[in-house]
């Protein structure tokens, strides 16, 4: 299969900035919407006294949020502002049902950085934990996974943090470099930041449902390296000829 045939290609990959900010603001105002009603609670109107219904906040799919994909073209055309701004009519709700301040695109982003920087230190060639040390893609399939379920969903309904663990965690399951659960959750202790094993269990499986069960990806690890032996090579003999 040729890498315009997969699903990276033809379903992750954006066309533009523009629709990257475009779903990460229909995941926020989701979550904002729903935080509004009063954290899940909303009010059943059958009969003549009101009572309140709990509605369970579910994982959303990348494939079932996206709607129809922009072609590049019409894409960078349209008029789309870097983030929402919470000062337009069509904004939605900016506060909880008890009054406190909700999370806009802006703070989501920063919080997915942050979160996003952490996986190295969790995963990877420069993990804290020794036992925690894997290959360099692993952290990379970790990050993407990552950034992939929260296309469709809110750091307000679903912990980074955690999310994170559980993103390592099932990064070393894709690349065939099984880690126990336990030493992930020890490796958060030793970055202050401690996830229970369970948290993790739990995470992961709802970052396979945000992920569509689609873990099939690619990274330029190979191509970078094939370049960089190539410049080395002509470096070398260009010097040997002088």
């Amino acid at each position: 299969m040729h890498y315009h045939e997969t699903t990276q290609a033809t379903k992750w990959q954006l066309s533009s900035q523009n629709e990257l900010n475009s779903l990460r603001e229909h995941a926020n105002r989701r979550a904002r919407e729903w935080l509004a009603l009063g954290s899940g609670q909303i009010e059943d109107g059958g009969g003549d006294e009101q009572q309140l219904t709990s509605v369970p906040f579910q994982v959303f799919g990348f494939a079932a949020t996206r709607g129809e994909r922009l072609s590049l073209t019409t894409a960078e055309a349209q008029d789309v502002p870097v983030v929402a701004d919470e000062s337009s009519p069509s904004y939605g709700p900016t506060h909880n049902a008890i009054n406190q301040p909700l999370l806009n695109p802006t703070d989501e982003c920063l919080l997915l950085s942050f979160y996003a920087s952490k996986i190295p230190n969790l995963i990877g060639p420069r993990a804290t934990l020794p036992r925690c040390v894997r290959a360099p893609k692993v952290a990379a399939t970790a990050c993407l996974l990552f950034k992939r379920f929260y296309l469709s969903n809110s750091v307000m309904m679903y912990d980074p943090k955690c999310m994170s663990v559980a993103a390592a965690f099932l990064a070393s399951k894709v690349e065939d470099c099984m880690l126990d659960v336990r030493y992930l959750e020890l490796a958060t202790k030793e970055m202050n930041a401690p996830v229970g094993m369970d948290d993790i269990l739990k995470a992961e499986v709802q970052l396979l449902k945000g992920c569509d069960f689609d873990l099939l990806m690619f990274h330029p690890y190979k191509t970078v390296l094939a370049c960089t032996e190539d410049l080395r090579v002509y470096l070398k003999s260009d010097r040997d000829g002088v």
